[in-house]
């Protein structure tokens, strides 16, 4: 039985690619959206490592599952119904998005007008983080705009330094402005993506203002490098994790990356080949409910409708799923206040009631990656708009990983913090007419004065 529920995880990830490449080669979406970073988070996160988790029994210890080979093949089964959801949703959702896939005014910027807009940036985000994010209520809110404000910084700047590879000046000044962004995100945060988002992002602007018409080789390169500094990155960085994360200054992680050890940098290779675990905590929530513990019905709807309110004024505010399993699994030698599992989006969907949360769920994530995509696909070589979705693009990869709720609003806070930086483009620039998109994202091609 757990051969074959591994067996519908391949065959589920050789469909999900050759969707994919399908719809890219007929023209019917481009090959680079946010569905399809989505789709490949899924297939890391769930398939992929959902079929090594099934074969070879590796899970977070704490986590013990009784029928490891019945419950893959029910994980499986749910992989599978959500997908043909989510694709079905995304398909027909083209139409109620169409006003949206229309060519946008594009600011014009020279080297300085780029460079004052990513020092606002940076500006605006470590106010936001560092001064209202201790402020009650809006706090939270603060802190995810914070990260979108400072990533679009360094999306502006790598974009200027691409157009202007050899100027010395600007490599610096673009070097300057990752190192305060990193330093800046490396400050009272937990999580690993607020810092591959900056290196994600940057490298999502030189694909679509850069890379996306070079030779095939070349592309292959530059995705190598790209890729080989974002996986180094995660490794080091979940390594040098305590669960004290918000207590560290940029100090404490620099020390805390000196004394990495081999073995600590294996063990999240380890746990990188099976998801971060994401398939094991999933299949475990299913063996708990409703057995153990009732289903908790939208609860991640629920999560992001109270995340703004501060927990001393609601005691008994709901917490994320990642902290209850904490709780519920009894794992010894963590601090049930700081240790968080990554449920998985299928353990979210199995936790919150699945005939109801299964399909909404798949709609929801369906209808915001079409939104996302349809603005993508007519603007593909305006910088401003491609910042937008860019900076939350390691949000959008590891939704079907972990805390659904939270990643949710990571990923909408921080679009709409770059969506701000953004904004006052006009301010610095002239307008012009972004030239008409190459590709139609519900699949019928038009011109540029139809899609306006």
């Amino acid at each position: 039985m757990g051969l074959f529920a591994a067996f519908i995880l391949i065959m589920l990830t050789i469909a999900i690619v050759v969707v994919m490449v399908r719809d890219a080669i007929s023209g019917t979406a481009i090959g680079v959206s946010t569905r399809n970073v989505f789709l490949v988070g899924f297939i890391y996160f769930q398939t992929i490592s959902g079929a090594i988790t099934i074969l070879t029994g590796e899970n977070e210890r704490g986590l013990y599952l009784n029928s490891p080979d019945r419950t893959g093949l029910a994980f499986s089964m749910l992989c599978l119904v959500f997908i043909f959801l989510f694709l079905l949703f995304y398909r027909l959702s083209g139409r109620v998005f169409r006003r949206v896939s229309r060519v946008r005014s594009q600011r014009v910027l020279g080297v300085p007008g780029f460079a004052m807009l990513a020092i606002i940036g940076l500006a605006v985000g470590l106010l936001l983080r560092f001064v209202v994010g201790y402020v009650p209520v809006v706090g939270p809110i603060a802190v995810q705009l914070s990260v979108g404000c400072i990533t679009v910084s360094c999306c502006l700047v790598v974009y200027q330094w691409a157009q202007n590879f050899w100027n010395i000046f600007i490599f610096i000044f673009m070097a300057i402005v990752v190192a305060v962004a990193v330093a800046a995100l490396l400050v009272n945060a937990f999580g690993r993506r607020e810092i591959l988002g900056v290196f994600m992002s940057m490298a999502w602007m030189l694909y679509f203002l850069k890379w996306r018409n070079l030779p095939a080789h070349q592309l292959l390169i530059r995705s190598v490098f790209w890729t080989t500094i974002i996986l180094i990155s995660m490794v080091v960085f979940s390594a040098a994790r305590s669960g004290k994360e918000k207590e560290r200054s940029v100090g404490d992680y620099v020390q805390a990356v000196a004394r990495l050890s081999p073995q600590d940098l294996w063990e999240q290779v380890v746990g990188g080949f099976v998801g971060q675990f994401a398939v094991g905590t999933s299949m475990w929530v299913y063996e708990t409910r409703p057995e153990n513990y009732p289903y908790e019905p939208l609860h991640s709807v629920i999560y992001i409708v109270t995340f703004p309110i501060p927990r001393q004024y609601w005691v008994d505010k709901p917490n994320s799923l990642g902290r209850n399993i904490t709780t519920q699994s009894g794992v010894g030698g963590v601090s049930t206040s700081e240790h968080s599992f990554g449920p998985g989006l299928i353990g979210h969907i199995v936790n919150d009631y699945p005939p109801v949360s299964l399909p909404l769920y798949a709609l929801l994530l369906a209808a915001m990656f079409r939104y996302l995509d349809n603005r993508l696909a007519a603007n593909q070589s305006n910088p401003f708009e491609l910042a937008i979705p860019g900076v939350g693009i390691s949000q959008l990869f590891a939704l079907a990983r972990g805390e659904l709720g939270l990643f949710v609003i990571n990923a909408v806070g921080t679009m709409v913090g770059g969506a701000i930086i953004v904004a006052i483009a006009p301010m610095l620039s002239r307008e012009v007419l972004d030239p008409a998109s190459e590709i139609e994202p519900d699949g019928e091609r038009e011109s540029a004065s139809e899609l306006a």
